[in-house]
């Protein structure tokens, strides 16, 4: 076996991301939402292996809980509702609005509200 190394190795790793006009940012192959108002702006996250945090500047914008995987997207509804409550019908065309229902229950909910409301 060799030797440890003298020093100690980071807890996290740095990235610098653009957020997408759908108020996400692309970490490592997953999705994650960040709030509305940074759209546009390069954000610098740190990646543990057990969330990942935000920056804007100094300031931790938000931290949100990492997921494994090749697909998928960590949203968070608080970052992105007020964009979608703007546009009518954004809502509906989402990209990620599977993301949004927090259980089973909450899609069936939707489903009827469209089948006896229309969109």
């Amino acid at each position: 076996m060799r030797e440890l190394p003298a020093t100690v190795l980071p807890d996290y790793q740095e990235c610098e991301v653009r957020v997408g006009w759908q108020s996400t940012i692309r970490v490592k192959e997953m999705a994650y939402s960040v709030p509305s108002r940074l759209i546009g702006q390069k954000v610098r996250t740190r990646i543990s292996e057990t969330r990942i945090e935000v920056y804007c500047g100094r300031e931790v914008v938000c931290t949100l809980p990492r997921r494994h995987g090749r697909a998928g997207a960590v949203i968070d509804f608080r970052h992105v509702i007020a964009e979608l409550v703007r546009k009518p019908g954004a809502f509906a065309g989402w990209w990620h609005r599977e993301s949004l229902f927090p259980a089973v229950i909450f899609r069936r909910a939707y489903d009827r509200l469209v089948e006896r409301l229309g969109q």
